[in-house]
């Protein structure tokens, strides 16, 4: 059952634009904090994701029994991938004490508000559309120009979205040009 008092953190923004980082900066910095772990069908895992601490990384058939079975609290798909939260895991932080706070695709807010959670919500911006391109190209050095393209077009779409989403008092735009301020931003903007 879906806790409508404590709210959920939520860290969401184009691929590439540095949720996990801030994610663990915000969680170090702020004892009151536990990251629910996400799942997903992405592989291989990149250099510094660890098993259960960045990810739960399953095949395909695993991720569609988690799903059949009511084990997940939402899900996404995003670029050829399948991403979602153990309902487990979220419940058991909220029961904690503990505030829970996650990494989600724009996708992920938007199936969390449906679901009658209390979500409060930071959306990671790139200072510049040419730094988008350069860590997108960092991240994947062999990303071909037609999946560039797709990013890049599918970021301008969650920028816009994001954009219309200031209106709600729960959701903020934090520019993650350097790491250190972009933590601070977003941890006034979730009332940390």
């Amino acid at each position: 059952m879906p806790s409508l008092h404590k709210p959920l953190y939520l860290i969401t923004g184009s691929s590439g634009v540095g949720k996990n980082a801030v994610l663990a900066e915000l969680i170090h910095q702020h004892s009151t904090l536990s990251q629910v772990v996400s799942v997903t069908t992405r592989w291989p895992a990149r250099t510094q994701e660890k098993f259960a601490q960045s990810y739960f990384f399953v095949d395909q058939e695993r991720f569609e029994w988690l799903e059949k079975t009511g084990q997940l609290a939402e899900h996404t798909y995003v670029y050829g991938d399948n991403y979602g939260t153990l309902r487990y895991s979220l419940e058991a932080t909220l029961a904690s004490g503990k505030t829970p706070i996650l990494t989600v695709d724009p996708n992920g807010v938007e199936n969390y508000r449906q679901l009658g959670y209390s979500v409060r919500v930071v959306f990671l911006d790139f200072p510049t559309a040419q730094a988008q391109k350069e860590r997108i190209l960092a991240r994947q050095p062999n990303i071909n120009l037609e999946q560039l393209d797709e990013r890049l077009a599918k970021a301008a779409q969650e920028r816009a979205w994001a954009t219309a989403q200031t209106q709600q008092g729960d959701f903020t735009i934090v520019v993650n040009d350097k790491l250190g301020a972009c933590v601070q931003d977003a941890a006034r903007a979730l009332g940390l």
